[in-house]
């Protein structure tokens, strides 16, 4: 099973990218929780949680497209490499910023906006890199682990921005986020070129690539319902994480320790979900753990909505965690699966669209709807349209294939 788990990392050069992914995860991790703790800090509120949470994403919306035209025409590595360092200057200014006391909304706003550009760039790059360095074979088990790897990040990551946060303060997070991407830059530096899988690069002009991937999009129907199922999870499942610093101090009255301890434990859940993945790659359909997913981050997340209890509230993060990855990493290998190489840059834009691009709306919508109602009930109708809506995709799509039959 050991072997089964890990076995993507017998490539090199993956395993290179892994050693310093992991390190670079966990300091992203601690500059998540300190950004949200910073906004909650400088605001007192949850509309401007998503507020900023819009401005984060927004970029994602309009860049993801053209960063997916780039990757299917230059080298990923290289495109990767500019990324990963422009993103330790980000951090480092954040850091700067408010160490030295000079840090307001409106220059927090602008480095947060600057870092969505960044991941704009980099998600679709970064993701469709993955299969140059293991082979199509392997690529969901990749992806598993890729995600395990996110998720471990995501357990070690709060813990350590709670205690550098109440003993080192705020700015320690994003100065610590800084030094991480210097592991993610030394190992690229050691991959080897020669071993990438490579294929041919993309000779059309933009616009005809776009318009090639869109086409694609259409004329596949297990592309497009996963796409339209990725979209109603990322604009009313996701979004419960933008009110979890509120959750934290108003309802549970517990701080920034609360928060760190709510994202951890929503991180075992997402860890343990990724690497049931990666295991079961080749004998459990993607497409069953998908559905399977959403039933489960809705239950969670419904009954979190509900308690104000918060050792019950931490066993439900990490429902919500179990679900909304297995989901998430699940619609991402079935995805790419039904996809062909020479289009995956551009898709994989058209998937990063859907999965960050529409979150900044999502952020708004819940952000105003726990200003007038509440962060509790906010939650309780976002996953209520969550699952409406989802079950209207997944009954459309089987009687249209019963009816084409």
């Amino acid at each position: 099973m050991f072997q089964e788990t890990f076995r993507s990392l017998r490539h090199k050069n993956y395993r290179l990218f892994f050693i310093g992914q992991f390190f670079s995860l966990i300091g992203l991790w601690m500059h998540n929780v300190g950004q949200s703790w910073l906004v909650w800090e400088l605001t007192r509120s949850s509309f401007w949680l998503g507020v900023m949470g819009f401005i984060s994403t927004i970029p994602i919306l309009f860049i993801s497209l053209f960063a997916g035209v780039l990757a299917d025409r230059f080298s990923k590595l290289k495109l990767n490499f500019i990324i990963q360092f422009v993103a330790l200057v980000q951090a480092f200014a954040l850091g700067y910023l408010v160490f030295t006391g000079l840090a307001n909304f409106n220059n927090v706003a602008i480095l947060v906006f600057s870092l969505g550009v960044i991941n704009a760039f980099e998600i679709p790059i970064r993701q469709s890199f993955t299969v140059e360095l293991v082979g199509k074979d392997d690529l969901q088990n990749a992806i598993g682990l890729n995600s395990a790897i996110f998720n471990t990040a995501r357990i070690v990551g709060p813990i350590i921005a709670g205690v550098v946060i109440l003993n080192f303060g705020v700015a320690w997070c994003f100065f610590f986020n800084s030094i991480s991407y210097l592991a993610i830059l030394v190992t690229m530096l050691l991959i080897k070129k020669n071993k990438l899988h490579r294929t041919e690069k993309e000779k059309e002009n933009v616009f005809d690539s776009i318009k090639k991937g869109f086409d694609y999009i259409k004329s596949n129907r297990e592309v497009l319902q996963t796409l339209l199922l990725v979209g109603v999870m990322t604009l009313f499942g996701w979004q419960y994480t933008v009110l979890l610093p509120v959750f934290a101090d108003d309802i549970f009255n517990l701080g920034a320790k609360g928060l760190s301890s709510l994202y951890t434990a929503n991180g075992f859940g997402a860890l343990f979900s990724a690497l049931f993945i990666a295991t079961t790659s080749k004998k459990v359909s993607a497409k069953i753990v998908m559905q399977s997913s959403i039933v489960i981050f809705i239950l969670s997340a419904f009954a979190f909505a509900l308690t104000n209890i918060f050792f019950v509230a931490m066993i439900l993060m990490v429902g919500c965690g179990v679900g909304l990855v297995g989901f998430f990493v699940s619609a991402n290998s079935h995805f790419q699966n039904n996809i062909p190489h020479n289009l995956r840059g551009r898709l994989l834009g058209f998937y990063v669209i859907i999965f960050q691009g529409l979150h900044p709306f999502g952020s708004l919508f819940i952000g105003s709807l726990g200003k007038s109602f509440g962060v509790q009930m906010a939650l309780i109708i976002n996953v209520f349209i969550c699952g409406i809506i989802s079950i209207l995709i997944l009954k459309n799509y089987k009687t249209s294939l019963q009816a084409n039959q």
